[in-house]
């Protein structure tokens, strides 16, 4: 059994954001989603998530960064 619940999709591109939530919710996963840099950040202070998805290029903000605060965040 995987320990992976829940997932957050950082994907500002709104056709592979919903591609990636329909795929993963059907494979039994609890999905956020974010299109943004701050929507990410506020997602990440609402709950936690198990495992985040991020595109790198933002309209707001570098995916990578992301990456530090939901490690930190955990």
């Amino acid at each position: 059994m995987s320990m992976i619940q829940s997932i957050l999709v950082v994907e500002d591109d709104r056709n592979a954001r919903n591609a990636l939530k329909k795929a993963l919710s059907r494979e039994g996963y609890l999905v956020g989603t974010a299109e943004t840099f701050a929507g990410a950040t506020e997602a990440l202070s609402e709950r936690r998530f198990d495992l985040a998805l991020c595109d790198v290029v933002l309209p707001d903000g570098d995916g990578l960064d992301l990456i530090e605060i939901f490690r930190k965040a955990k």
